[in-house]
């Protein structure tokens, strides 16, 4: 089955990173679109390399959104810019297919002159995204009355000679200002997606790239939904539920707190139990995902993800749902995401231990909100599937601390 379409799953990137800020995402729309230009004006380059460029233009700043804060997105793309340039190509290098061309935007804060002896295959193109962002900053800051000829002056110092050349003739030949201006860009970058061909595994990195995407706004978001995804594939797994099944639930489980990035993290890690307004707020998240996942993804898939605070008696949100509404497959997350909540520690408590749990479990089935044969098992099975769920969540987890201690490394050698 598909879950998502090439074309879908790079608007779903774009469209998820926009609930935390939607500035540096509008940015690389712009910046990608001028990277375009100039590489449809070069030549050579066929439409589904084309669409490549354009997705990890449109991300060159990911890591902005770990490194800075985005109250004035001019001054964070003026100083010490290089944070976000080493996390976004880490981010990129290990969690999507793109590692060989992450180092693009590792470069793209480095002057013409500091790189341009530096041996690497895709420096031409970092040195062209480096023109295009700093042609988008003083355009969006300045508007119409922007001079593009007055980067001419870093000629080979902040850019290279041909960067400012190709652009020249792309400006003169598609009217890349007058584009931007009167927002038609859009449209063109919309065509280029459709170019873009990612096989089953590529998608599978890129939604579990949108899963570490939860950790801009806080760490234990992470280990949260690693820990619910390993839960879920250990009660699919003692089930026996079909492979098509256990799918639908990996990407729903993958996904389901994704509306967790529209939340303050003031609330999200507040050292305190939340107050009415603030559990208000956390609850909207299950609405947002919904409205975000509807548009892209499968709606077997969505439909799991935006079930999992609902219970089986209608006491739970955000729709009041009930037994006769949902499947097995919320059913499980349900329990899962449960589970997740009181076995991990937070801000202001403890994880709860076994027994505690185990008791919770009970009672919430006995009441008529959780399945009670799928809490049943969970409980006979607890040691067995916890101990796997550890195991597995750290092998996952080790990716997360290899990314920030690459970042740590990276970023003392620069300052």
């Amino acid at each position: 089955m598909e879950i998502i379409t090439s074309k879908n799953l790079g608007k779903l990137l774009v469209n998820t990173l926009k609930l935390i800020d939607k500035r540096p995402m509008e940015h690389g729309v712009r910046v990608a679109y001028i990277l375009l230009k100039m590489l449809q004006c070069k030549g050579g380059y066929v439409e589904y390399e084309l669409a490549e460029y354009i997705i990890l233009a449109v991300l060159h700043d990911i890591g902005a959104y770990k490194t800075e804060v985005i109250d004035n997105f001019v001054t964070y793309e003026t100083k010490e810019v290089m944070a976000h340039s080493i996390y976004g190509s880490l981010f990129m290098r290990y969690l999507t297919p793109m590692k060989e061309k992450a180092k693009i935007i590792l470069y793209h804060h480095i002057d013409y002159e500091k790189k341009k002896s530096i041996e690497y295959e895709y420096m031409n193109i970092s040195d062209y995204l480096s023109f295009a962002e700093r042609l988008d900053l003083h355009y969006n800051l300045i508007g119409p009355r922007f001079d593009y000829r007055v980067l001419d002056r870093y000629e080979n110092k902040k850019y290279s000679s041909e960067s400012i050349s190709l652009f020249r003739q792309a400006q003169i030949k598609y009217d890349i200002l007058g584009q931007l201006e009167s927002g038609k860009y859009v449209d063109e970058i919309d065509q280029i997606l459709n170019y873009i061909l990612f096989n089953d595994e590529e998608k599978k990195q890129y939604l579990e790239m949108m899963m570490y995407t939860i950790g801009f706004r806080s760490d234990y978001a992470v280990t949260d939904t690693v820990t619910t995804i390993c839960i879920c594939r250990e009660i699919a797994a003692i089930l026996k539920i079909s492979e098509e099944d256990s799918e639908k639930l990996y990407y729903a489980t993958l996904l389901h707190d994704v509306g967790m990035l529209a939340v303050s993290p003031k609330i999200l890690d507040a050292p305190r139990a939340l107050t009415q307004e603030e559990i208000m707020k956390m609850r909207a998240h299950v609405s947002i995902t919904e409205n975000l996942l509807k548009r892209f993804l499968d709606p077997e898939v969505v439909k799991i993800a935006t079930a999992h605070h609902e219970r089986l008696d209608g006491s739970g949100y955000y729709k009041g749902l009930t037994d006769a509404d949902m499947d097995m497959l919320q059913k499980i997350l349900q329990i899962a995401d449960m589970v997740t909540g009181m076995i991990n520690k937070r801000s202001y408590r403890k994880e709860k231990k076994k027994e505690y749990i185990i008791d919770v479990l009970e009672k919430e089935a006995n009441s008529g909100k959780l399945s009670k044969i799928i809490v049943k098992i969970f409980i006979r099975n607890y040691d067995e599937i916890m101990s796997k769920v550890k195991n597995e969540s750290n092998k996952i987890l080790q990716i997360h601390t290899k990314l920030n201690t690459q970042y740590s490394l990276l970023y003392q050698n620069f300052y």
